[in-house]
């Protein structure tokens, strides 16, 4: 039985100027409200671009999930990523029964799109540390049987740092290029408009990113998403993740979580002698996005890398301005109950390494006062989760 409610999809024609070609479509919302959507990248990857919808599926999800809308797609769809679509809907509709429905997703044809004449991957790249690690194992062959010939990372501008920041995307991806061309791999660089959509970003992260990648699935056979949380430390639910994101793929191109064997602190120390992974590495979150080509070296991001670096003895990377400073340490503000694991994993490897300084001790304080104090939110938390079941299931 369909729902009252539907989201129709409409692919629009591609469109070249200033050496650009934009892909997009048109969602057209239950109240007649369109919205255009769109993807660009430079004009030679048009080849690359794919003539199905799957892309568009995966960035409408979680509207159509949240208003509890069918979506309509007047073009090709994948059954196998339609299939999949349903357990990856049942996941999140249990996990955030709050905010989200299960819907059915429509498409006037269900076919697969022709696969390329190869077995390339394509990488999320945006030139932090899980992105890093995961280009430079794949490049090195050390990922075992699960290694990936890897063509080519993606860098999209519109997904951590805003479209409206050209100047500082552009630096950004400058630095991205020397890292990926030193392994002997291609930068592609894509813009988007998707957070249009003023969805929850924690939680269409993982969905963003397939659709980017997916657009390129005439290039390639498999995209990458380098994963940020490991066996260790799987946090759920979160927006990109080791149990959803495979379930965003197709019948000819495989979403990959990638690196959920590696934490993050031997990820760190993998890259820690690649030369330009020093002088490159770009993991700043600070709260001015106009900066976000550089390492602040003072958000909790920064902070920790740095960390991880100085566990392992090694000198202050050069991609980092300065050092971090006691009080720096010692005022750290924990988000979620997931950080104090990769704070003792620095701990840890100070230990093995057997690095000694006060800056350790001001660590141990940090996470025991952070301690309480996530303890103390996750108990509400927990309150609030049980108010959200008892007034779902009413």
């Amino acid at each position: 039985m369909h729902n009252s409610r539907s989201i129709s999809i409409w692919p629009e024609e591609l469109f070249e100027s200033k050496g650009m070609i934009q892909a997009g479509f048109t969602m057209e919302n239950p109240n007649g409200e369109r919205v255009p959507l769109w993807y660009r990248v430079p004009e030679r990857y048009r080849r690359y671009l794919t003539k199905g919808c799957e892309p568009f599926v995966l960035a409408s999800l979680f509207t159509a999930m949240r208003t509890k809308s069918d979506l309509v797609v007047h073009g090709e769809v994948s059954p196998i990523m339609l299939r999949n679509l349903e357990d990856f809907q049942a996941a999140w509709s249990l996990w955030r029964s709050d905010l989200y429905t299960r819907i059915d997703i429509l498409a006037d044809i269900e076919r697969d799109q022709i696969s390329p004449d190869n077995s390339k991957a394509i990488s999320s790249f945006s030139g932090g540390v899980d992105s890093c690690f995961a280009v430079w194992r794949h490049g090195h062959k050390k990922a075992g049987r699960k290694n990936q010939d890897v063509g080519a990372g993606l860098m999209i501008h519109g997904y951590d740092i805003p479209i409206g920041r050209r100047e500082t995307f552009t630096h950004a991806a400058s630095k991205a290029e020397i890292l990926l061309s030193s392994l002997g791999m291609e930068m592609i660089n894509m813009e988007i408009n998707l957070k249009q959509l003023k969805e929850n970003f924690a939680h269409t992260g993982g969905t963003i990113l397939a659709s980017c990648l997916m657009l390129l699935q005439g290039g390639f056979t498999t995209g990458l998403i380098a994963g940020g949380v490991s066996y260790s430390d799987i946090y759920i639910p979160w927006g990109t993740n080791p149990i959803t994101d495979p379930l965003l793929s197709s019948g000819v191109f495989s979403i990959i979580y990638d690196s959920l064997d590696v934490p993050r602190h031997i990820k760190v120390r993998e890259i820690a002698n690649w030369p330009e992974a020093r002088q490159h590495l770009r993991v700043c979150l600070s709260e001015d996005r106009s900066k976000r080509d550089e390492n602040c070296c003072k958000c909790e991001k920064c902070v920790r890398t740095i960390l991880n670096f100085r566990a392992l003895g090694s000198d202050l990377p050069p991609c980092f301005a300065h050092d971090v400073s006691l009080a720096q340490i010692f005022n750290l503000i924990l988000q979620d109950v997931m950080f104090p694991k990769y704070y003792q994993a620095i701990l840890e490897d100070a230990r093995t390494r057997k690095i000694k300084g006060t800056w350790l001790i001001v660590l141990r304080i940090m996470l025991f006062l952070n301690g309480i104090k996530l303890a103390i939110i996750s108990m509400l938390r927990s309150k609030r989760n049980q108010v959200r079941r008892l007034l779902a299931s009413n």
